[in-house]
């Protein structure tokens, strides 16, 4: 820190009073009749920009021997969940900053880690816990940070074959227990979605009247991936 004196008398018409200034770091000794931290700032020049912040707040009375301190915020790139935007802060710190957000805590930082500095980009993920089919082996993979299914093959360096197929697609958001599943197809396989319908079961409830009945839980459709050997023409699959 540098440490200067400004023999003038900066405005106002309060008592005179004797403050130290310090921006970013140069501290300024300075004599004024300025009412406020904000008066003080004004009558010296200190132009205060969007994110910067004045410590104490620029509304306080200023007193005798009073500190005052000017941070120069910067700027970084923030990317929560792949929603990107433009952030000026003064924290160094990512607890700090989630603070000044007003982020969740369960956020993970991906990528760079450390202090933050002027044009750090900042990227935090929600994690989620999937399962992963591929190859026969069905895993359970906790704290997943990937943001998509084909980010997730790609984090595995899982590749694709031109036969073979993932559901759900590559662009599909990843989100809590979703199963994600790699067929690879043979030449001359084919995979393809069939319907399940689901079963009605009928049980006996003593709290209804004789020949009533209740919808405890609606039915829903399911479907299955069957890789079977085929061709196709105009779109159908044959068997082989």
């Amino acid at each position: 820190a540098f440490a200067g004196v400004t023999a003038q008398v900066i405005g106002g018409t309060h008592p005179r009073r004797d403050v130290t200034v310090s921006v970013d770091g140069r501290a300024n000794t300075m004599v004024t009749r300025a009412g406020t931290v904000g008066d003080l700032l004004a009558a010296s020049g200190t132009v205060i920009h969007p994110g910067d912040r004045v410590i104490p707040g620029l509304s306080t009375q200023l007193r005798q021997g009073m500190p005052i301190r000017v941070l120069r915020s910067f700027p970084i790139v923030i990317d929560v969940d792949g929603v990107i935007a433009k952030h000026r802060t003064t924290q160094r710190r990512l607890p700090a900053l989630r603070r000044e957000l007003g982020l969740p805590a369960a956020l993970v930082r991906v990528g760079a880690s450390g202090r933050l500095v002027r044009s750090t980009r900042v990227v935090l993920r929600t994690p989620h816990t999937l399962t992963f089919v591929i190859d026969g082996t069905t895993t359970p993979l906790p704290g997943i940070t990937a943001l998509t299914v084909g980010e997730l093959l790609a984090a595995r360096s899982v590749a694709l074959g031109p036969q073979d197929q993932v559901q759900p697609a590559p662009e599909t958001r990843l989100s809590e227990g979703l199963t994600v599943q790699v067929f690879r197809l043979a030449e001359g396989e084919v995979a393809e979605d069939q319907l399940v319908p689901f079963q009605t079961e009928l049980r006996d409830d003593a709290t209804l009247a004789a020949g009533h009945t209740a919808v405890v839980q609606a039915g829903k459709n399911g479907t299955v991936r069957v890789v079977s050997r085929g061709w196709k023409k105009d779109g159908p699959v044959v068997p082989v």
